[in-house]
C-alpha cells in the first residue's frame, strides 16, 4: 500500500433489544478479543454492501432494520493503515451462525462491553504487551463512543 493510502473496512453494531452482538476473535492477532462483526471491503463493494456482506458471512443474520452511519475511524489493523466505516443496524430475529473466525459470541449491553473490555486498564494492560494492539483497542472504543453518543 502506497504511502498516504489507507485500506477500508467496516464494522457493524447489531442491535438487539438494549444489547449488541460481540462476538469472539477465534485466528490472528486478536485472537481470544471480543469484538463486533466487520471486515475488509472487497473490490466492487460498497461500504454498506461490505458491512451487509460481513455481518452475514460472520453471523448468519440480516439487518431487520436500516443501516445506520455511525463513525468513519482510522485504525492500523494487521499491520496496515485503514479507514473502518462503522454502522448499527437492528437484527430482531434470527440465530446467530458463527463463522470459522469466531468461537463464541454474546449478546451484551454496548456500556458494559466499553468498561469490562475497553476501559483505560484494560486499554493499558493491552498496550503493554503490544503498542499497536493498544492503538487499535484505543480506536475501537472511540467508535463505540459514538455508537453510545448516538444511541443516548
Amino acid at each position: 500500500m502506497a504511502q498516504g493510502t489507507f485500506g477500508i473496512g467496516t464494522s457493524i453494531y447489531v442491535e438487539r433489544g438494549p444489547d449488541i452482538l460481540l462476538l469472539k476473535r477465534a485466528l490472528g492477532a486478536a485472537q481470544g478479543s471480543w469484538y463486533i462483526p466487520g471486515g475488509a471491503m472487497e473490490l466492487g463493494e460498497t461500504p454498506e454492501d461490505c458491512a451487509l456482506r460481513e455481518l452475514q458471512e460472520e453471523t448468519g443474520l440480516v439487518p431487520t432494520g436500516e443501516l445506520r452511519l455511525i463513525a468513519v475511524t482510522p485504525m492500523f489493523v494487521y499491520n496496515k493503515r485503514a479507514l473502518v466505516v462503522e454502522y448499527a443496524c437492528a437484527c430482531e430475529q434470527g440465530t446467530v451462525e458463527l463463522s470459522h473466525e469466531h468461537s463464541e459470541f454474546q449478546w451484551l449491553p454496548a456500556q458494559t462491553w466499553r468498561s469490562t473490555h475497553l476501559s483505560d486498564q484494560q486499554i493499558a494492560g493491552v498496550a503493554e504487551r503490544s503498542t499497536a494492539m493498544g492503538d487499535l483497542s484505543r480506536a475501537i472504543r472511540g467508535g463505540l463512543d459514538k455508537y453510545l453518543r448516538s444511541v443516548g
